[in-house]
């Protein structure tokens, strides 16, 4: 089960002072093996001021709650920023596979 956040600003990543892109994900991942194992996997990715930022769990910490459809709220760090990110929507949403 995956859950995405995909966010564009009107503003281009490559604009001197804008926050061009923020990209949030998180959902249950299948470890290879022989038993049926599951791991929490997330990040966060922000470009800002022509850099990209990554918050990912092997280098800092990263938060998540995702109800089923509407509603995410993510919070991330690493060992210079911490980001926070909500979400909400009422449109109905489109099932992939």
């Amino acid at each position: 089960m995956h859950r995405l956040i995909q966010k564009r600003t009107g503003a281009d990543p490559s604009q001197e002072n804008g926050i061009g892109r923020r990209t949030a994900g998180g959902g249950l991942r299948k470890v290879s093996g022989l038993v049926e194992n599951y791991e929490e996997a997330a990040l966060i990715g922000v470009h800002y001021n022509r850099q990209f930022y990554e918050f990912i769990p092997w280098t800092g910490t990263v938060d998540w709650e995702v109800i089923q459809w509407g509603y995410w709220q993510m919070s991330a760090d690493n060992n210079t920023h911490r980001v926070e990110l909500e979400a909400t929507t009422k449109e109905p949403g489109t099932p992939l596979r």
